[in-house]
């Protein structure tokens, strides 16, 4: 059977298409001009890019002319089949909707639409032909900058404020001011709706740009779960436009298994090329080449607060001050890993790492605390408005005039708090800041790239599995590297799985080569560096 789709993988060959429209919606198609193209998706970008490279025999910077008011379109997909059954189908591939379970189908042709904003240097390569790049960005990009937000957010929900403010300047627009690949919402996970968050906001937009509005209210947003750090992304994929956590996109299960190996290898030699059931052929799980590009920088991991950090609070309101302090080594359990190894080992030197590190924020506290040097954890028993009791006597004077029912003091306090916007939608962020800089921060240490043959259907956000072949000699145990995880897809620990960061599409017309370039990144290794240490001996020979 793998045989069978390594085979049947380069029956059809890919399928490319480029065009471009001028103010006037004249449109050209410009297929035997573009000698490559990439297109561009990162997790920590609005969104998404693109660059062509032209070769110009038809004057169309002069012609058409481009001037900045051009579309290009672009029409590509994979080659060959992918296989589609009922336990690897996902939300994503729906619209597939194969006719019968473990049905072979073609890949999805991609349609994707890119703003030019500019030309490259124009270089002459022969009599009146010119090669130059054409710069081009997701046209959300554009409008963003054409529009002001003037509007207060205090007391709505977080999350639902920036679905609500999409909605209103990205899809319910008029037909003269629109985004050209026009979305029906802001997704969160997947194609779902963003999940609400459990606060509300205090903010207040001063005519800025929907991308910064959005940017603050989601740094604010607290998500409903507590175990989730709340690291709150926006991106944008082939699908649309995400808002989610990393912590989500984490938990998601692998799209796929990679593997350093020989395509043609037969399946009966290596075990990894027999039919597991992935969607994809083997062909195309194949890393063409690959680099380990970050393991670990303790002096940057120092300083960006990974090893330990501090969040120092102050309340102008109430002149209080509280801090807390976080430790990787005893806390690391608290960024929702994506497997069991921490990268230290349990008697690091860095568990010693203190408080040196420091942001200093400025919020609603609900402690009385003094700033005696001794991180403590801002005490969240009370809600804010019972800590400050003394601000609202009952009597309205200084003192207590006798006592009152619990119905008429919960109505006394629902009167202060309607009446009082600071008291009923307190600031929170630092409840939560300092999971967000060390959940941040270890993002930065287990970064990989590698090639892969085109796939049309990869995407950031989702997670992968990616086997790198270890270099211990002749393994006794494990071929593949023991830090990252050894174990068989499917497990839920100990398995080298990856999120992906950000990609590449990159076609090159005249190598007729179209390849998916993948930056992934893992937050933990795939077992205690002790465990990893046995590992490892085990792996040698003797």
């Amino acid at each position: 059977m793998a045989q069978e789709k390594l085979t049947r993988a380069h029956e059809f060959a890919p399928e490319y298409k480029f065009t471009i429209s001028n103010f006037e919606d004249e449109v050209i198609d410009i297929t035997l001009l573009v000698q490559s193209f990439n297109i561009y998706e990162d997790l920590f970008t609005n969104t998404t890019s693109c660059d062509l490279i032209i070769s110009d025999a038809m004057g169309l910077v002069d012609g058409l002319p481009i001037i900045g008011d051009e579309y290009i379109t672009l029409s590509y997909r994979s080659s060959g089949f992918k296989t589609v059954t009922e336990s690897n189908q996902t939300v994503m591939n729906k619209d597939l909707d194969p006719d019968t379970p473990g049905t072979q189908i073609e890949f999805t042709n991609r349609v994707r639409s890119f703003r030019v904003y500019k030309i490259g240097k124009r270089v002459e390569s022969s009599e009146r032909q010119q090669n130059y790049i054409l710069h081009c960005v997701d046209d959300h990009n554009m409008i963003n900058e054409m529009l002001d937000i003037n509007q207060s957010f205090v007391g709505t929900n977080c999350i639902q404020s920036i679905a609500d403010m999409w909605k209103s300047n990205f899809v319910d627009t008029s037909e003269d001011f629109r985004p050209f690949n026009k979305t029906p919402k802001l997704y969160g996970l997947g194609l779902d709706d963003p999940i609400k968050s459990k606060n509300t906001s205090s903010y207040i937009a001063p005519g800025v740009t929907p991308f910064e509005v959005l940017g603050y209210l989601k740094n604010e947003a607290q998500h409903e779960v507590s175990t989730n750090v709340s690291d709150y992304v926006f991106y944008q994929d082939l699908h649309g436009f995400h808002l989610t956590t990393i912590t989500e996109l984490k938990a998601r299960e692998p799209i796929g298994s990679f593997y350093v190996q020989d395509p043609a290898t037969e399946a009966d030699k290596n075990k990894n090329l027999e039919d597991d059931g992935e969607a994809y052929p083997i062909s195309m799980r194949t890393i063409v080449s690959y680099d380990i590009k970050r393991t670990f920088d303790s002096l940057h991991n120092l300083a960006t607060g990974l090893f330990g950090n501090r969040v120092a609070a102050i309340d102008p309101l109430t002149k209080r001050f509280d801090e807390k302090g976080f430790n990787y080594t005893t806390s690391a359990d608290q960024l929702a890993p994506m497997d069991v190894g921490k990268i230290t080992s349990k008697e690091s030197f860095f568990k010693n790492s203190g408080s040196t590190h420091t942001r200093y924020i400025v919020s609603e506290l609900a402690t009385s605390s003094v700033p005696t040097g001794v991180s403590t954890q801002f005490n969240l028993a009370e809600q804010y408005e019972k800590a400050n009791e003394y601000l609202y006597p009952v009597g309205g004077g200084d003192k207590e005039d006798g006592t009152i029912k619990n119905s008429d003091a919960n109505e006394r306090l629902s009167n202060i708090k309607s009446g009082d916007p600071k008291v009923a939608n307190p600031r929170i962020k630092h409840e939560l800041l300092n999971r967000r800089i060390s959940g941040k921060a270890i993002l930065d240490n287990l970064m990989i790239s590698f090639v892969v043959p085109g796939n049309s259907d990869i995407t950031v956000g989702q997670t992968i599995y990616v086997y790198l072949p270890q270099n211990l000699g002749d393994p006794k145990n494990s071929k593949y590297q023991v830090l990252f995880g050894t174990g068989d897809p499917g497990k839920q620990q100990h398995v080298p799985k990856f999120l992906i960061t950000s990609l590449r599409q990159t076609y090159k017309q005249g190598q007729t080569s179209y390849n998916t370039v993948i930056t992934a990144i893992k937050d933990s290794y795939g077992d205690t560096i002790e465990v990893v240490r046995e590992k490892a001996l085990g792996t040698k020979e003797g």
